[in-house]
């Protein structure tokens, strides 16, 4: 994956990233590996948002999100989070997991998890910056600096050096930047939706 985004010519970033989206804009989610990119992306499409990647956000030329529907690998402490939260109403997913053996949680194609349409390329309005876990879910803000350090490391196909952090500060000083602490995965995915869908009324 590294040596195809690189050798693009179009312009186009990968960002070590879930996201997920609402009608009018998309969001990414940054943290590090086991930080809870997976079970938060999981949980904000079991709060009606469309999940696109639970681990790479591919950006273009014009900061627009593109799906990467990888199979997904849900670790068994996900799984036990995933499954623990139950939703008000009804639950699609949370069946699904509940269902499965735990040898099949690895490669789950994102049709028999979700059933979802196919995805469309959207606008990135904000990114999710994840600071740790505490008892309840809350956003803060960040920064575009803030962004641009938590991306560096990982980001390919922005070239390197300063290079690199100026692209990607210019890619994030036109979203919304958060912070944000996880709760359960729902509460945490509920986060994630009300700040998108509040940054993209500001866009409207």
């Amino acid at each position: 994956l590294t040596a195809f985004i690189v050798r693009r010519s179009d312009g186009l970033i990968s960002l070590h990233a879930a996201v997920a989206t609402v009608e009018a804009g998309a969001a990414a989610i940054l943290g590090d590996s086991h930080a809870g990119k997976t079970t938060t992306a999981i949980a904000c499409a079991r709060v009606g948002m469309q999940l696109y990647s639970d681990e790479r956000c591919l950006i273009d030329r014009e900061t627009i999100a593109h799906p990467f529907p990888r199979a997904i690998n849900i670790r068994d402490t996900g799984r036990r989070l995933l499954t623990e939260d139950t939703l008000d109403g009804d639950d699609p997913i949370g069946r699904r997991l509940r269902a499965c053996p735990d040898s099949a949680l690895n490669d789950v194609h994102f049709s028999d998890l979700f059933g979802q349409d196919e995805c469309r390329p959207r606008p990135l309005r904000a990114v999710f910056l994840i600071a740790g876990i505490s008892a309840q879910a809350s956003l803060g803000a960040a920064t575009a600096s803030d962004a641009t350090r938590a991306a560096a490391r990982w980001a390919c196909g922005a070239g390197r050096g300063f290079d690199k952090l100026t692209r990607l500060f210019e890619i994030f000083r036109n979203v919304a930047c958060f912070s944000l602490v996880l709760g359960t995965p729902d509460a945490s995915a509920r986060a994630v939706r009300a700040g998108l869908e509040a940054t993209c009324l500001e866009h409207c």
